[in-house]
């Protein structure tokens, strides 16, 4: 695993985090398991090719991403929908766009 390539998605992800939930984040490192990815609950993955190849993926627990939807949404959710679903989209696409900054 190069962390030069995946640094600036760990910083990315705890800048949005940090700022858009308006919460303090703890980075606790990448995970390092075979190729394969088990999903936790409420996911968004994007894939990316060129010079360089891969997957980004976010990946929370239906209780996070309700939590998150709530707080982004102003609506209280009892159950993963949608409008959660996109909420963790648009959550990974954040991440992406500002990893190019870091």
């Amino acid at each position: 695993m190069r962390m030069e390539l995946i640094q600036p998605f760990i910083n990315a992800a705890d800048a949005v985090f940090a700022e858009s939930l308006q919460a303090p984040t703890k980075i606790v490192g990448p995970g390092n398991g075979p190729g394969r990815v088990s999903p936790q609950g409420r996911r968004c993955a994007d894939r990316h090719q060129g010079d360089i190849e891969g997957r980004v993926i976010l990946d929370l627990s239906p209780e996070v991403a309700m939590k998150v939807a709530t707080f982004w949404r102003g609506r209280k959710w009892k159950r993963a929908t949608r409008w959660v679903r996109e909420t963790v989209c648009e959550m990974a696409n954040m991440v992406i766009g500002n990893s190019v900054r870091c």
